[in-house]
């Protein structure tokens, strides 16, 4: 009997533990699928939230684009690059640089401009860039730079410790100085500007650059280092631009790296060629078609009215497209 008690005991023991491991892999079983519930619910969550998130980007992205924001920058067209030290007349091009000052004034009276900026180069009396001041920086000179203090000519192109690349320019448009005014014919739209004018209300951004004694600023959006940013980027972003039109001078110096500038911080960029003179005409064809290679235009001012009024007109049929 108490055999029989003890077979019926393991039996029930048996029983038993095959019952709580049948409970045991049910409960592991509903985990995994609990678990696998919800990752399968977070990942349809996921899909809905991206697809709405996408749905928001494709209806609401093309409106944004629609408008397309125009601003005339007009580079550097002071006294010094057409009558005084630097004249471009005097370099190897031989431009005139006042033939720009037409151009640009017939774009400003005839063409309406959501945004006008002018642009100056304007150096301390001691700036990194003059040959005048070479003496000044001589224990700067790169041991491995082809030109020397001995050697050093008016537009050469000298090392600096740093690998500081830099021409040697005669002094020009220094602080406070005639060289350093915008040519008197130039329209400049300010307060004196009539009521009647087209751009009497458009936002004019003044902008004076290579400030710095020890670092040059070709372009009006960096120094030419890249270590110091202009005002300029943003001004234009405060006003929406979207397509910047460069003008003025050199075109193979301070307009190229403005229009490089400007394309590398994706605004549509446009180089008016005929409201462009420069520096050297070898240079001027090679910065052209590099800027090209960019995605910038290059364009004669003729064009400039129809590429403005054109988008507008664009604009205008989009606009009425939704309204409908």
């Amino acid at each position: 009997m108490p055999r029989i008690n003890f077979q019926v005991e393991k039996t029930r023991n048996k029983l038993y533990h095959l019952k709580m491991e049948q409970r045991n892999i049910k409960r592991k079983y509903f985990l995994h699928l609990r678990a696998y519930v919800h990752s399968w619910l977070l990942e349809i969550v996921g899909i809905f939230f991206r697809a709405l998130s996408l749905f928001s980007t494709l209806t609401t992205t093309p409106k944004q684009n629609k408008t397309r924001v125009n601003a005339l920058l007009i580079v550097d067209v002071q006294n010094d690059f057409i009558t005084g030290s630097l004249s471009l007349r005097d370099c190897p091009s031989k431009h005139e640089g006042e033939e720009v000052v037409p151009v640009i004034n017939h774009l400003l009276s005839t063409i309406k401009f959501d945004v006008i900026a002018y642009t100056q180069d304007w150096h301390p009396g001691t700036h990194i860039s003059f040959y005048e001041c070479l003496p000044l920086r001589k224990h700067l000179i790169a041991p491995n730079s082809p030109v020397t203090e001995a050697n050093a000519k008016v537009f050469d192109q000298i090392r600096f410790s740093g690998d500081i690349e830099q021409i040697l320019w005669p002094a020009h448009c220094v602080q406070h100085t005639r060289g350093a005014d915008l040519h008197e014919e130039l329209y400049i739209i300010d307060s004196k500007t009539p009521e009647n004018h087209m751009n009497k209300n458009t936002p004019i951004i003044r902008l004076q650059k290579g400030t710095d004694a020890e670092i040059d600023s070709y372009s009006a959006f960096w120094d030419n280092q890249k270590i110091s940013k202009t005002t300029l980027d943003a001004d234009l972003k405060k006003h929406h631009v979207t397509d910047v039109y460069v003008a003025g001078i050199a075109t193979d110096v301070c307009v190229y790296s403005t229009a490089l500038h400007s394309c590398e911080l994706q605004y549509r960029t446009y180089v008016i060629e005929d409201a462009c003179r420069g520096v050297d005409e070898t240079a001027i064809k090679s910065k052209l078609q590099e800027l090209q290679s960019h995605s910038c235009q290059i364009i004669n001012s003729s064009k400039v009215k129809c590429l403005i009024e054109g988008t507008r007109a664009e604009q205008q049929e989009l606009n009425n497209n939704d309204i409908n």
